[in-house]
């Protein structure tokens, strides 16, 4: 029951195939001149030519989706040598450590996929004379080494960034707060693009329910967007939806222009992540307030039996 599935009809959980989501990257803009390295000898030696990731790499501290806690990921690379140590802590600003874990081993590049992206096997230790071989995607765009950090199942595009220590433009610490940060100016023009966020929270048959969507970009051989859905509360959920279109600055200054004459009423509204103009309509039982904000173009929903209502707490364009 969550605003994700009654706005879109049907959210499709779907477990989704490496080539598919990296389709997902095509609006993501690369650069930078990187040296490349040349495959080695020996028996865990690189099946493709890769980037050279040479140095450290150290995440911000990010909500992630895969964990329970806030993580901070931080990757030594020699080689193929390889140390890699996650922090998890209870916390926003990671302040208070949960558990550290680190891996010791080697990485190869197993294939060069579209847009820059490579998938990675890495050998950790286990220690007992046994080894581990994970897998995820990463991609180096200038200062910033980005990574899937999923392991397990199906390859996801990479979405978490590192950035290289020692750049003090780049050079990353805690963040206050994982979640979006509210854009002072709610009228800022934008169109779909890979990156932006947007955070509902909301109350569903009277409990609390908070719901995160990341635009993974466009998969043009679907031709759909590809739009990772992670819904926590009385209802919680986590997956895909693919709209064909999203909303844009565009698609609200119509609905603006068009509103009173469609039968909505034009409202301006204050919520969590700002002020903004809105046009209020009423149909099948749910209110909406249509503003300019990213994916779905909804400020505010409320269910007019009660059951549901949200409203917009942060969003990144």
């Amino acid at each position: 029951m969550s605003f994700g599935s009654k706005m879109t009809g049907t959210l499709k959980l779907a477990v989704l195939s490496s080539a598919t989501l990296l389709a997902a990257c095509s609006a993501e803009v690369s650069g930078g001149d990187v040296p490349f390295t040349i495959p080695g000898p020996g028996a865990f030696s690189h099946k493709v030519t890769g980037p050279n990731i040479d140095g450290r790499w150290i995440s911000k501290c990010v909500d992630h989706k895969w964990s329970t806690g806030y993580i901070v990921f931080d990757m030594t690379v020699k080689g193929q040598d390889v140390t890699r140590i996650e922090k998890e802590y209870s916390n926003a600003s990671c302040t208070t450590l949960k558990k550290e874990s680190t891996q010791v081993g080697a990485f190869r590049y197993e294939a060069e996929l579209k847009n820059g992206i490579f998938e990675v096997e890495y050998k950790f230790s286990l220690g007992n004379g046994m080894s581990v071989l994970p897998r995820e995607n990463v991609k180096l765009v200038a200062n910033s080494l980005w990574i899937s950090d999923r392991y397990i199942g199906e390859l996801s595009p990479p979405d978490i960034e590192l950035l290289r220590d020692g750049n003090p433009s780049t050079k990353p610490g805690p963040t206050p707060a994982p979640s979006p940060t509210p854009t002072p100016d709610t009228e800022k023009a934008h169109a779909p693009a890979i990156g932006q966020t947007i955070t509902y929270s909301g109350k569903v048959y009277g409990g609390s329910q908070s719901e995160y969507y990341t635009n993974n970009g466009f998969d043009s051989y679907a031709n759909s967007w590809i739009v990772f859905y992670d819904i926590r509360g009385s209802r919680s959920s986590m997956g895909y939806t693919h709209p064909t279109t999203l909303w844009s600055t565009a698609k609200h200054q119509a609905k603006l222009a068009s509103c009173v004459a469609d039968g909505g009423t034009l409202e301006t509204v204050t919520v969590k992540a700002g002020t903004f103009k809105t046009c209020k309509t009423t149909t099948n039982g749910e209110t909406v307030w249509w503003g300019n904000v990213p994916f779905f173009g909804k400020v505010k929903i409320a269910w007019t039996d009660g059951s549901y209502s949200s409203e917009v707490s942060a969003f990144t364009l």
